[in-house]
């Protein structure tokens, strides 16, 4: 029988035995499952994995890895590109400026 079976099996039945399995169950899903080396503290040279593992070990997860937030990567790479399109926009109007002959009536 697998863990969640019990809470499938138990879902309908109202005693408290059941009730506190059933929050005992619900609660033990929001903790990390810890597969690190016994040692692995002790291991780490790097002391930014140190805090990481300390923080993966905390309860509500704060320290879990997530995907990249694609809407802000494309947001920030929007903006790193108009910033480069305007310095370009600048420069070239600089070197026009400076690189044409002035022309002055006698």
């Amino acid at each position: 029988m697998k863990f969640g079976d019990t809470y499938k099996k138990n879902a309908k039945k109202l005693q408290d035995v059941f009730k506190r399995r059933q929050q005992e169950f619900v609660s033990n899903l929001n903790n990390l499952f810890d597969i690190a080396h016994a040692d692995a503290l002790q291991l780490m040279k790097i002391e930014e994995d140190r805090m990481f593992l300390q923080r993966q070990r905390e309860p509500g997860r704060p320290g879990h890895l997530g995907g990249v937030d694609k809407k802000l990567t494309d947001k920030e790479e929007k903006a790193r590109l108009r910033v480069v399109k305007e310095e370009n926009r600048r420069m070239k109007y600089v070197y026009a400026s400076t690189s044409s002959a002035s022309y002055e009536p006698l």
